[in-house]
């Protein structure tokens, strides 16, 4: 069958119409959605099972709050009425716009997985690793400038392995060894201090488990 090519224009024509008007609904719809799955955290309504509700629906989206002057305090990402990630904001009288001071993965209303910290200036304060409410591995700190400051190693709550402290300067200065001795304490083993100057080692000392210095090479 043959057609002419102003049919062949007009029929791409409103082709073109029709899918962006199709677009545009959906992107309406879109839009629409988001405001509706932010909600204030107090309009929320907890069950005796830890899920919150909103209008009788399981709650799924991002549930804030403000302070009085309006600034943005705290956001609480939820999935199916449980809260997956919580974000705490500086929320200073002189803040413009939000600045993000903590991050942390949430599982069944425990920190679980990465938690992070950060100074006002936005540089990287801080980061450890949860399991169920409890440090659970590697836990790094810095300074403002970058430089590390802090790293420290846990198992359920417990240190163990190493613990280390540097100075501004980048220098390490101590320098602690922790040994677990049940599931739910540890013991100081040995412990290093460095010149903050040079680095350079200026003690070693060991320690047995009622904290008695002995022989390192014991």
């Amino acid at each position: 069958m043959y057609y002419s090519s102003e049919y062949n224009i007009s029929y791409i024509y409103f082709t073109m119409i029709k899918t962006t008007l199709l677009a545009f609904t959906l992107s309406a719809i879109c839009i629409a959605g988001s405001a509706q799955d932010r909600v204030l955290f107090l309009d929320l309504t907890p069950t005796n099972e830890g899920v919150f509700m909103h209008d009788s629906i399981a709650f799924t989206g991002t549930s804030y709050a403000i302070t009085e002057n309006g600034i943005l305090q705290y956001e609480k990402l939820c999935k199916e009425g449980k809260i997956y990630l919580e974000r705490n904001y500086y929320a200073y009288p002189t803040d413009t716009v939000p600045k993000l001071k903590f991050e942390s993965e949430m599982l069944n209303g425990k920190r679980h997985g990465v938690r992070k910290g950060w100074y006002h200036s936005g540089a990287l304060k801080f980061e450890s690793n949860y399991s169920k409410g409890w440090n659970d591995g590697k836990s790094t700190t810095w300074y403002e400038n970058g430089k590390l400051k802090k790293e420290v190693h846990f198992k359920k709550g417990v240190k163990v392995e190493s613990y280390k402290n540097w100075n501004e300067g980048g220098v390490l200065v101590k320098e602690r060894i922790y040994e677990q001795v049940t599931p739910t304490t540890s013991k100081l083993i040995r412990r290093k201090k460095y010149d903050p100057n040079s680095g350079e080692m200026i003690r070693d000392e060991c320690l047995n488990h009622e904290g008695e210095i002995i022989d390192c090479t014991d």
